[in-house]
């Protein structure tokens, strides 16, 4: 639809997320200090026989902002919702975090904030399927994880597909959330400033790191 007007909601919400530092025999994964934003969109269009109330698309976009040392990277996952389909696209791309971030439980706490989303969508939703990728195949720890997260949301695979089965709204399920073990919770600074947060969580990562490389000179 090329004549859609895009209203991002006032609702936003943030969290100020530290992952916490991982000592094993081999090595040592720093603690990584981001900002999440979970957003709302919605996409209208002039009324029709297919758009009687005009509008056309629902959106829930989750930004992580990772405090590097030099720059600020992004990733950013989206459902999208289709009112005149009854449709919930829950990953709009390939739900993968970047490899510093897995393990951790930041995976399954995101997923949770998308199913809480959706459970206020009609019941009967369809959620499209979704599909997987064979790379997490290579290594068993992620493959098992990977399995671990999507079945407990309810999605299941037929034998040897990577493309799920069909499901409703109403039949997702909540996957147990890194937040539970780590204490996060959202932060309403009703949304300004919150590049100011981000900058302080860089200068915070800068100082751990500068301090575990004093440790290991």
């Amino acid at each position: 639809m090329t004549d859609c007007v895009t209203r991002t909601g006032d609702d936003k919400t943030m969290w100020l997320v530290t992952l916490p530092e991982i000592i094993t025999n081999n090595s040592t994964r720093q603690e990584e200090n981001l900002v999440v934003i979970l957003s709302r969109e919605e996409s209208w269009g002039p009324t029709s026989d297919h758009f009687p109330d005009g509008l056309y698309r629902v959106s829930c976009i989750m930004t992580l902002y990772l405090a590097d040392t030099e720059l600020t990277k992004t990733q950013t996952f989206t459902a999208i919702y289709w009112p005149q389909q009854k449709a919930l696209h829950l990953f709009t791309d390939e739900f993968r975090l970047e490899r510093r971030l897995q393990g951790l439980g930041l995976g399954s706490w995101i997923t949770q904030q998308f199913v809480l989303w959706a459970r206020g969508l009609p019941p009967a939703t369809l959620v499209l399927p979704i599909e997987i990728s064979r790379v997490d195949e290579e290594n068993e720890e992620n493959k098992i994880r990977r399995d671990r997260l999507w079945h407990a949301m309810g999605f299941r695979f037929p034998a040897g597909e990577t493309s799920s089965m069909p499901l409703r709204a109403d039949e997702l399920q909540l996957p147990r959330a890194g937040a539970q073990r780590s204490g996060w919770s959202p932060w309403y600074p009703r949304y300004a400033g919150w590049k100011t947060v981000i900058a302080g969580c860089r200068k915070k990562s800068c100082s751990s790191k500068a301090k575990n490389g004093r440790k290991n000179s």
